[in-house]
């Protein structure tokens, strides 16, 4: 079980803002780094508006097809929905908005590599601090 006062000992050092403004650039990094990668059309308000809209039309549509019972077509639903909204919205074709989704799952598992490695924060020791028994 997660310590809700282990983490906030954890950050209590930090400016809140400042945690804020980095959460948000290493949330939104792999997709601005996919589109731009894939000749897309985004800035950094873009890609954090339609990452924050993409996540929530996915879990809204798993949601809605679990209430009856469907909750993998769902996930599909979703996965459909996202590659339509990237593709209108970064002005790319179908296959360069599955390549964006692709890249985007690419580029998060290596940022989450660099912010470990770089030592901004040690997932092991920040499970550690908030009481998770590794």
């Amino acid at each position: 079980m997660i310590d809700l006062f282990g983490v906030i000992e954890l950050f209590k050092g930090y400016k809140p803002w400042l945690i804020l403004i980095f959460a948000a650039l290493v949330w939104i990094a792999p997709l601005h780094f996919a589109v731009k990668f894939v000749r897309g059309n985004t800035n950094i308000l873009k890609s954090l508006v339609y990452s924050i809209l993409s996540a929530f039309l996915h879990l809204f549509s798993f949601l809605a097809f679990s209430l009856i019972k469907l909750g993998e077509v769902g996930i599909g639903v979703g996965f459909v929905l996202i590659i339509w909204l990237y593709s209108k919205k970064f002005k790319v074709g179908l296959i360069r908005a599955i390549l964006i989704i692709l890249l985007q799952y690419l580029f998060g598992i290596a940022i989450g590599f660099i912010v470990n490695a770089l030592g901004i924060i040690s997932i092991k020791e920040a499970l550690i601090q908030i009481g998770v028994k590794i």
